[in-house]
């Protein structure tokens, strides 16, 4: 059996940072949490005691009426929202106090997150783990029916070990890509992981807006 790691939202929180220049070129053009919304994601982390974000997989299959896997990853996403909730959570679960003052400038910037952790190809096996991705990106069909794909200004490798029942291990690693809001574009989108076997797409839908603030 593969143990698959426990997503480490932590990370998110501590990787997530302004837009800047990297090979991408894109630069950060937007607001980072007003004082309104941090209210409310303290108010609503504190009270839930529970981390705030968008999760799924993305994953592509083969074989007869597609039922092998060929990539699988866990998901997950945050805005400034979702981080400043999440950390206010995590705070009340252990008795802290958290407030505006706790919040560090870059976990309210105006980014949006994506995790892409590898996950088990073949459940039935348990045993086969997905490789590591290579870059996250998303994309998105415009209303005259252009397909854009937006590229992160950042991306962070977080390496992660796994072992099955014999005490094999796989060495995998995870991917954090870091997006200008004003640049990820509204819902509908797909959520695409390049790696090495097979690109892995997740599709984003309307209703899933407010788990991406």
């Amino acid at each position: 059996m593969v143990a698959v790691p426990n997503i480490a939202l932590n990370i998110l929180l501590l990787v997530a940072q302004a837009p800047s220049h990297d090979s991408t070129g894109a630069t950060a053009r937007s607001a980072p949490l007003d004082s309104a919304g941090i209210q409310e994601a303290i108010g609503l982390g504190r009270q839930t005691k529970k981390a705030y974000g968008y999760s799924s997989s993305a994953w592509t299959s083969s074989g007869f009426m597609a039922t092998k896997y060929v990539s699988n990853y866990v998901i997950y996403a945050q805005g400034p929202f979702g981080r400043v909730a999440t950390a206010a959570a995590k705070n009340a679960r252990n008795y802290q106090p958290f407030t505006a003052d706790s919040i560090r400038p870059d976990m309210a910037a105006p980014v949006l997150t994506v995790m892409a952790y590898p996950d088990i190809l073949d459940p039935a096996e348990n045993k086969e783990i997905s490789v590591s991705p290579e870059r996250i990106v998303l994309q998105a069909v415009t209303p005259s029916g252009d397909t854009v794909t937006i590229q992160p200004v950042r991306m962070d490798t977080v390496a992660s070990d796994y072992a099955n029942l014999f005490g094999a291990k796989i060495t995998r690693s995870g991917l954090i890509a870091t997006f200008d809001v004003r640049e990820a574009p509204p819902p509908p989108f797909d959520i695409i992981v390049v790696n090495p076997a097979k690109e892995a797409r997740l599709h984003v839908k309307p209703k899933d807006v407010q788990k991406l603030r």
